[in-house]
């Protein structure tokens, strides 16, 4: 599984689409083997999920998004976990500990991260 999540710097970005970068956690078993930053390209949502998909990434972590293309994202294949904080890797940690518990099944529009779909 690959995982994105927006940055600024080492923390989640505050909006996706004025994030600084994108960095990608590769994690195999609930294990991070890999970890790679590269800049945000800023481009139009189906081109981002054209690269998503040729990066394998197929979960986006981030701090606020645009409803619409967080929906495009969803159903293009890219999971979206929206209103993350702080660190990135925690940020993802913290979706994988989600992940691997069951959790996500338990989201609503309460909580404080929104699980696909938006």
């Amino acid at each position: 599984m690959r995982i994105a999540v927006s940055c600024d710097g080492l923390d989640v970005a505050r909006r996706f689409d004025f994030a600084e970068s994108l960095t990608v956690y590769t994690v195999e078993n609930g294990i991070v083997t890999r970890c790679q930053n590269m800049p945000h390209p800023h481009d139009a949502p189906a081109r981002l999920v054209e690269l998503f998909q040729s990066l394998d990434i197929s979960i986006l972590v981030c701090g606020m998004i645009n409803v619409e293309e967080a929906r495009l994202y969803c159903a293009l294949g890219v999971e979206v976990v929206a209103g993350a904080v702080g660190p990135a890797r925690q940020a993802m940690e913290a979706f994988l500990t989600r992940t691997m518990l069951g959790l996500d099944e338990m989201c609503d529009e309460e909580d404080e991260v929104t699980c696909c779909p938006i």
